[in-house]
């Protein structure tokens, strides 16, 4: 993480990436670039709340 890409607001963090096109890809691609930024934050010590998380949407609010 760490690239201009990503945005950080109090305890929320969106994660933005230049490889997610706008419109909806296979749920494979989705779930890989998911699992990807899961991996990076495990790696610099970062843990998320399941209950907070979204995954999978077509918007975000």
């Amino acid at each position: 993480m760490g690239t201009g890409g990503n945005v950080t607001k109090r305890d929320d963090a969106s994660r933005r990436h230049k490889a997610i096109p706008e419109r909806a890809g296979p749920p494979e691609e989705h779930t890989a670039l998911l699992q990807e930024a899961l991996n990076r934050l495990r790696k610099v010590g970062l843990k998320v709340k399941p209950e907070k998380c979204q995954l999978m949407k077509r918007k975000v609010a």
